[in-house]
């Protein structure tokens, strides 16, 4: 499981971007309705909740997560049209209003290893801030880190990979200040 949140997340940002470049334009500004500090403010700060591996017992974790300290680091992504002939009428590419926002983070496992520098997004599909999704990945890999879903002010779900051998559930249960 935890590895399809990284990999569906991670292509959201270049879906929104590809469909963007792909001829999307609009005519009038969206109607949005929050702005970066609502963002900010939901997923600024320090959190505490667990951490459970798929082998193992459950320990305390602390996710710090702050305005992106290091460059960005840029995805990959692109995208495939296997379709013969014309579009169809009305099946065209569609606009997806989203809103990222660059972050890192310094998360600590109590389980005896070393606190961990993490670089990601958080990111808003639609124009009302309703729920996001956190992705933040370890600075040596592009493969590992954390992924959480947030929803009515709350996580509400968490993933952590940390290594090809140590992945599992996470909580972010309070904000500590």
């Amino acid at each position: 499981m935890v590895d399809s949140m990284f990999g569906t997340r991670r292509c959201l940002g270049g879906l929104s971007l590809a469909l963007a470049l792909g001829g999307c334009a609009q005519n009038d500004e969206p109607d949005w309705q929050f702005d970066r500090a609502d963002m900010e403010g939901a997923v600024f700060g320090t959190w505490k909740g667990t951490f459970t591996p798929t082998d193992g017992q459950t320990v305390p974790l602390q996710l710090q997560v702050r305005a992106q300290d290091e460059p960005v680091r840029s995805l990959s992504c692109g995208s495939r049209n296997f379709s013969a002939g014309e579009a169809t009428p009305g099946l065209g590419a569609r606009c997806i209003e989203s809103s990222s926002l660059k972050l890192s983070g310094t998360l600590t496992i109590d389980d005896g290893s070393e606190a961990e520098e993490l670089d990601g997004s958080f990111y808003v599909i639609g124009t009302r801030f309703d729920s996001g999704d956190l992705d933040l990945f370890y600075r040596d890999s592009a493969n590992h880190g954390l992924s959480a879903e947030f929803q009515k002010e709350a996580w509400i779900s968490c993933g952590l990979r940390a290594s090809e051998i140590k992945a599992g559930t996470c909580t972010l249960d309070e904000r500590v200040e």
